[in-house]
């Protein structure tokens, strides 16, 4: 008999606890002491967390739940596959799309997405589609591109 056990396609949900009290992505801690969310891992900010994100990460996927805060810091690449709002996410760095996907920006009522520096919604093959819902708030400032 041959047994074969393959772990699911799909990453891990992880939500932000903020139990290492220092706000830092990768201490798992934050996420309730079992890791913290890796490329294929889908990431959620309960209400009223305040996070800086001060290296780069991939993701599948970012949700913040109303009145929670999250900075992307300058010089910091953020690759996912989507990006959910109910709070506020604040981009000083880059949000990019991963290859090879569909890339989804959704900015819910009470949301807000403040991009002070790149989001770049294609990648080198063109390939996938890219689509931005807005039923929050969307600022761009300064040389903010799109």
């Amino acid at each position: 008999m041959f047994l074969c056990f393959v772990g699911s396609v799909f990453g891990a949900e992880y939500v932000w606890t903020g139990g290492g009290n220092d706000g830092n992505w990768n201490n798992p801690a934050n996420w309730g002491g079992s890791g913290y969310p890796g490329e294929s891992d889908n990431a959620t900010f309960s209400s009223g967390a305040e996070v800086t994100i001060t290296s780069d990460i991939t993701v599948n996927q970012i949700y913040l739940n109303a009145s929670s805060k999250v900075t992307c810091d300058s010089n910091v690449t953020i690759s996912l596959n989507s990006i959910i709002t109910q709070g506020e996410f604040l981009n000083k760095g880059t949000l990019q799309k991963r290859e090879n996907v569909s890339f989804i920006i959704k900015v819910e009522a009470g949301g807000k997405l403040i991009n002070e520096n790149k989001i770049i919604c294609t990648d080198i093959e063109g390939l996938g589609n890219s689509n931005i819902t807005n039923n929050g708030t969307i600022e761009a400032s300064g040389a903010a591109t799109f």
